[in-house]
């Protein structure tokens, strides 16, 4: 899933500037495209710092308009109740950001073996929910020939490139992608009128463009880390918020 990405377009090098490269950004969100090929390791470090900077201006800019909303009553996100532990934090930093890039950008390659070990991976996890783990072997044995058509796909279509109609149509399947990444956050709100819970997404919508972005320029692994990034920070500032609070 982190294989390089062909296309009959190209992407240059990394713009000169932060602005620059901001400004590059804006550019391909207009178009949403595949590149040619995948930026080198030292290139996409930098292009994910770069986007991270603009992530956490994102994030500054919403805790600016949450502050303005004082007085509304905003409905209480699931993840405020799970504790800052140290499993906690390792759901989140890592196993979190490591799931989700599969799932919503992990075929964003447009390549048939991605898309169908994706596929695979989904009707077994299908069958073990249909079946349940605890009802019997049905469950877990759908759960293992999934996985295991999905690692064959992997190998049996590495190297192929993107599906012709994948590539044509791939600002469809960009957007759609951030947009299922943040409507999937909803689940972390039980109550709550759609339209306070729809402006509580965008941080979400703007990490699912910013790493939708990284994952075609740069690679699964690089969308990852941005992904981890986002998260590592907003648990930092959890923690030193709960760090802030009186004692008892």
């Amino acid at each position: 899933m982190t294989g390089e990405i062909t296309s009959a377009r190209s992407e240059g090098a990394l713009a000169p500037t932060m602005r620059g490269q901001w400004a590059d950004l804006l550019a391909f969100l207009r178009h949403p495209y595949l590149p040619e090929r995948l930026l080198p390791p030292g290139q996409s470090a930098r292009l994910v710092a770069r986007l991270f900077a603009l992530d956490l201006v994102a994030i500054a800019g919403f805790a600016v308009l949450a502050l303005t909303a004082v007085g509304l009553e905003l409905p209480e996100n699931y993840n405020a109740t799970l504790g800052l532990g140290a499993q906690t934090i390792v759901l989140l930093v890592i196993v979190a950001p490591v799931l989700e890039e599969i799932v919503f950008r992990g075929w964003l390659s447009g390549r048939p073996g991605t898309i169908l070990a994706l596929f695979w991976a989904g009707a077994g996890l299908a069958g073990l929910a249909l079946f349940g783990a605890g009802a019997g072997p049905a469950g877990p044995i759908a759960a293992l020939i999934g996985l295991v058509l999905a690692a064959a796909m992997l190998v049996a279509l590495r190297g192929r490139p993107p599906l012709p109609a994948f590539e044509r149509h791939f600002a469809w399947f960009f957007w759609a992608s951030a947009i299922l990444f943040a409507a999937v956050h909803l689940a972390n709100y039980e109550e709550g009128a759609l339209a306070i819970l729809l402006p509580l997404l965008v941080p979400q919508f703007v990490l699912g463009t910013l790493a939708g972005h990284v994952r075609v320029r740069c690679g699964l692994v690089w969308s990852m880390l941005l992904h981890a990034a986002h998260n590592g920070f907003a648990v930092g500032i959890a923690l030193v918020a709960l760090s802030l609070e009186p004692a008892g």
